[in-house]
């Protein structure tokens, strides 16, 4: 009996082999990033769930058969998500075949969410990468000291929160505030009460 069981978790870590095989060489010749990303998370994912099959078959105990499908439970769970992650920021640089796709249904989402398309010929703004398709509308700004003054002077809002904490003067970025805030505290240690 246990050389019938050698022989299936053998075929099964061979076909195992053979999906993951399949998908290292999907990654390779596919054309773009979508493409190549269905290529690294369906073929990869059943041959580990093959060799994982396999592995427990052959090991038969309790400890390797729980290791192995929690292995299996986390890579069906993390990679659709980071392939989607990938494949969406891919499609926003546009460095993806928008030729080869039938619907775009993901262009549509970011124009109502108040994204706009540049033009192809359009220059990439400041700060933007080379290709870059989708930028939003309105550049995000950081709040001008009257806004927080305004914010602080309003009170606390529905959670508590008692407005923006207060900035020195001429701090422009919130990484040269805390810088201004812990040279203030260092220089006035009896203020820290």
């Amino acid at each position: 009996m246990t050389e019938v069981i050698d022989l299936v978790a053998a075929l099964f870590v061979c076909a195992g082999a053979f999906f993951c095989l399949s998908a290292a060489v999907g990654i390779v010749r596919f054309p773009d990033v979508i493409t190549r990303l269905h290529a690294a998370t369906k073929p990869q994912v059943f041959g580990l769930i093959l060799i994982l099959v396999g592995v427990a078959l052959r090991m038969w105990t309790w400890q390797v058969t729980l290791l192995a499908i929690l292995i299996a439970i986390f890579q069906v769970l993390t990679a659709p998500v980071s392939a989607h992650m990938v494949s969406r920021t891919a499609y926003r640089l546009g460095i993806w075949q928008s030729d080869h796709a039938l619907v775009e249904e993901l262009g549509q989402d970011l124009e109502g969410a108040g994204f706009v398309h540049p033009a192809e010929e359009e220059e990439p703004g400041e700060g933007s990468y080379p290709g870059l398709r989708w930028k939003p509308a309105q550049a995000w700004l950081p709040p001008s000291r009257a806004d927080e003054e305004a914010a602080a002077a309003s009170g606390p809002d529905e959670h508590g929160n008692a407005g923006v904490s207060e900035i020195p003067e001429g701090a422009a970025h919130p990484h040269e505030a805390s810088e201004a805030i812990a040279d203030h505290t260092e220089t006035n240690p009896e203020e820290l009460s």
